[in-house]
């Protein structure tokens, strides 16, 4: 092993997603900073190095993260979902390294993970939320601009 190289981050950092945020071919980290409601987003220069370059707020308590292209401009987005807030925050990728406010989607149950995939295989990125709440897998339909769709909501057993 190597000496351990630290990277300061926002408080209370617990979810990650990797992919390459500036199109540099390194690999980059976005990272939930629930202490700040808000993701860190840190460059690689692919030598193990990493440089927090930015830090977007988001809703309260933060809590899961993925990434995907929402809105198929061939630039990696961002979702995250809120328990507090009980809500998601889609960002959008610049392919600079940065990312633009996109929206809110209001869920209205303490989501305690999610995932991206294309689930109706319409080639279209589309969510997968797991509530507390509810005790079901939430699914919404991407549309291929950024938008997601109504849901459609299946029972998990306990």
């Amino acid at each position: 092993f190597v000496e351990a190289i630290e990277v300061p981050v926002g408080r209370f950092p617990h979810y990650r997603a990797f992919g390459d945020w500036n199109g540099d071919g390194h690999t980059d980290v976005a990272i939930v900073a629930a202490g700040e409601d808000a993701v860190d987003i840190l460059l690689g220069n692919g030598t193990g190095n990493l440089k927090k370059v930015a830090s977007y707020t988001v809703g309260v308590n933060p809590h899961g993260l993925d990434k995907g292209d929402f809105n198929e401009d061939g630039y990696l987005d961002l979702v995250v979902s809120n328990r507090t807030s009980r809500d998601l925050h889609i960002l959008f990728g610049n392919g600079t390294g940065g990312f633009e406010k996109g929206f809110r989607i209001r869920i209205g149950q303490d989501i305690i993970a999610l995932a991206v995939g294309d689930f109706d295989e319409d080639r279209h990125a589309d969510l997968a939320l797991v509530s507390a709440t509810s005790h079901e897998i939430i699914f919404l339909r991407g549309d291929g601009t950024g938008y997601f769709q109504s849901f459609t909501q299946k029972g998990v057993a306990q």
